[in-house]
């Protein structure tokens, strides 16, 4: 979490994908007052995104069910990917 924290204070007006949201209550917690621009939440079980939705969408926060497992991508690109080891 201090990762995200370190990353929101640096970057302004951040556009989030986040894979397998679950209800989102953690990424909500963790980014609601942090300046987000987009968050897209994808999980692929349709009561998580129905609380997501529920508990979180606004203009700003998106959630969508997607299951990706049964999809066929040649490649997934990703601009400004952030990550740890």
């Amino acid at each position: 979490m201090k990762f995200i924290k370190n990353i929101c204070q640096i970057k302004k007006n951040l556009i989030v994908l986040e894979l397998g949201c679950n209800d989102s209550n953690t990424t909500y917690m963790r980014l609601k007052n942090f300046d987000i621009k987009k968050l897209v939440g994808l999980d692929i079980n349709r009561e998580n995104i129905l609380s997501a939705q529920k508990n979180y969408e606004n203009e700003n926060f998106k959630f969508y069910l997607a299951n990706l497992e049964d999809k066929n991508f040649e490649a997934i690109t990703i601009k400004d990917v952030l990550f740890k080891n």
